[in-house]
């Protein structure tokens, strides 16, 4: 079994970050950075997300594609006045093509200190078992 990544299709095919005309501000869309781990019942899954509020958070699975996107916004007192920033608003996208033999009806994601951990459970047919050898 094996995972495929691909950025959302954007209408230039740009890989990688690029701005984005978001009226007067732009903002960067980038794919996070993520890990994949197998387990014999289940794919574990940490998507790295610093910043991001679960209400900034879609995640679907759309037949065999896991689709993420969020936000990463500051909203500033409206007393201050932004002196330094090494930090930037921006989107996160991602698509993951899955594995055939997942049970997606009973994917399990949270988000705790800006990692997504998801678990996808596999199929019975799809878990590796031990032969017996008589």
């Amino acid at each position: 079994m094996a995972f495929g990544k691909k950025l959302i299709p954007r209408p230039d095919e740009e890989l990688g970050a690029r701005p984005v005309n978001r009226g007067v501000t732009e903002r960067l869309v980038i794919a996070p950075d993520y890990e994949i781990k197998e387990s014999d019942d289940a794919f574990g899954v940490e998507i790295f997300l610093p910043g991001v509020r679960r209400d900034d958070l879609n995640l679907s699975v759309e037949g065999r594609e896991l689709v993420l996107t969020a936000a990463r916004s500051w909203k500033k007192p409206d007393d201050w006045t932004p002196v330094w920033s090494e930090t930037a608003d921006l989107d996160y996208r991602l698509h993951l093509s899955l594995p055939e033999g997942l049970e997606t009806e009973k994917v399990h994601a949270q988000l705790k200190d800006g990692v997504l951990r998801l678990t996808l459970p596999k199929a019975k047919q799809a878990q590796r078992r031990k032969i017996k050898i008589e």
